[in-house]
């Protein structure tokens, strides 16, 4: 479990060096250890992952709840392929997806977080809120975790998507 947990800590502290700037479009980049590295605007989310957008609520420190359209975070790394090594036993384990906001601030999951095995996603990512678009503080797009407390681990203005292959 330590080394598992320090592997995600090292892979945060490593994206929050290579701190990511925002595409001049506007879109969320889906990068590393993937066969299909993508980008996507709000626009693009919307029209790509129609199936999977649902109307999810954003509780706020405040108390304030928003409602928000949002994507499984699963659907995009999915939609990237990342490179698993099917010599390898259970390869999957060893990945980590990094979320990057603009400002540098980086949160990392293990991939069985972001894509449970036998239960529903929880992680979210909103690019828009019921009504519009998200405001300028969190967008290009905000992490929501559905059903649980996202706190300090639900970053907004984010622009990149790190899978990372841990086991490197």
């Amino acid at each position: 479990m330590l080394p598992r947990l320090l592997a995600l800590v090292l892979a945060a502290l490593a994206a929050l060096a290579a701190c990511a700037a925002p595409a001049a479009d506007g879109s969320i980049r889906v990068r590393g250890d993937v066969a299909s590295p993508a980008a996507w605007t709000a626009q693009e989310l919307e029209r790509r992952f129609a199936d999977d957008v649902r109307v999810v609520e954003h509780v706020a420190k405040s108390g304030e709840r928003t409602r928000l359209r949002a994507v499984p975070l699963r659907a995009l790394v999915d939609a990237s392929t990342p490179r698993f090594d099917a010599a390898r036993k259970n390869h999957a384990l060893a990945f980590a997806v990094v979320l990057r906001s603009r400002d540098g601030y980086a949160v990392a999951y293990a991939l069985e977080e972001v894509a449970p095995f036998r239960r529903e996603p929880e992680l979210y990512l909103a690019f828009a809120t019921a009504d519009g678009a998200l405001d300028a503080q969190a967008a290009p797009a905000r992490l929501v975790h559905v059903g649980g407390q996202g706190g300090a681990r639900t970053p907004h203005g984010i622009v990149a998507v790190d899978v990372v292959d841990l086991a490197r």
